[in-house]
């Protein structure tokens, strides 16, 4: 039996924070599990930015159910590899104005205060730039589309272009906008491939879905993606069992079978280049 889902944990989305709980089955039949938990894109976030040698990280996430099993895998998974998270930024669903949980978590207030202090003590002006901390080698944000929108550039006004930004898959809608997008420029992310493959091959499966559904494909790819790697999966999970290691390759990753019978999906990776999505290595 192969589930769309896995015991005890479900699929949310950074907008949604209702759950569906599919619990441990009692039956002796054996179970694959197969989901598109968040889990697995931060774990592999934590895991691409320590394989660069990004081993301080500031992490952003919403202040939601969804925000803290983000934090909570990336986290586990970046200081099992070595990682340390320096900073934590927890904001609000649907916020537009990130500056004072940035000032913070950058030191800037700590900069601004140390400018203040030395103008009185010398009671005089001082031309001033603000100086962020220097010990971030990479920011992980999590969230929608709209707030990774707002909160790349408002990074660069508070001094930290230059640090590396990873995300998910949840930034990104699945289709291209250049002009809404811009502000996500150098942004890395990871997703399916399915989403990054712009031009899929005639006739295949990715390409009829388009073509036959293309308002509901725009919007629903990935769960077209994940019904379509399931009903692959069905045939292959006895291969998959006894050839530990091995696996194929499907629309939503590279999918391999774990011991305790989980598909495991390594994902593909991209950054915003001038608005669009450009798969990297």
């Amino acid at each position: 039996m192969l589930t769309l889902n896995r015991a005890e944990e479900s699929v949310l989305s950074p907008d949604n924070d209702e759950t569906s709980v599919v619990p441990a089955s009692t039956e002796p039949a054996e179970i694959y599990q197969f989901d598109l938990a968040p889990e697995t894109e931060a774990t592999q976030a934590a895991e691409r930015a320590a394989r660069q040698g990004l081993m301080q990280a500031m992490v952003m996430v919403p202040e939601n159910i969804w925000g803290n099993r983000i934090y909570e895998a990336f986290t586990q998974e970046y200081q099992q590899l070595g990682g340390s998270v320096v900073a934590l930024n927890r904001f609000k669903k649907g916020s537009a104005d990130f500056s004072s949980g940035l000032k913070k978590q950058l030191n800037l207030d700590i900069s601004n205060t140390r400018h203040k202090q030395l103008e009185s003590f010398l009671a005089k002006d001082l031309g001033f730039t603000p100086r962020r901390r220097q010990d971030i080698d990479v920011i992980f944000v999590a969230g929608s589309p709209q707030e990774a929108r707002l909160i790349k550039p408002q990074l660069k006004f508070f001094y930290a272009s230059n640090i590396p930004v990873y995300s998910t898959s949840s930034i990104y809608t699945g289709f291209s906008n250049a002009k809404r997008d811009k502000d996500l420029d150098n942004i890395v992310f990871c997703d399916m491939p399915w989403l990054l493959d712009n031009k899929p091959a005639p006739g295949s499966l990715h390409r009829t879905i388009q073509v036959s559904w293309p308002e509901q494909s725009a919007k629903y790819m990935r769960f077209y993606a994940l019904g379509a790697d399931a009903f692959r999966l069905l045939p292959q999970l006895e291969w998959l069992k006894n050839n530990n290691g091995d696996w194929i390759k499907g629309g939503t990753g590279k999918l391999s079978l774990t011991n305790n019978g989980v598909i495991q999906r390594q994902l593909s990776w991209a950054t915003f280049e001038n608005g669009l999505a450009k798969p990297v290595n």
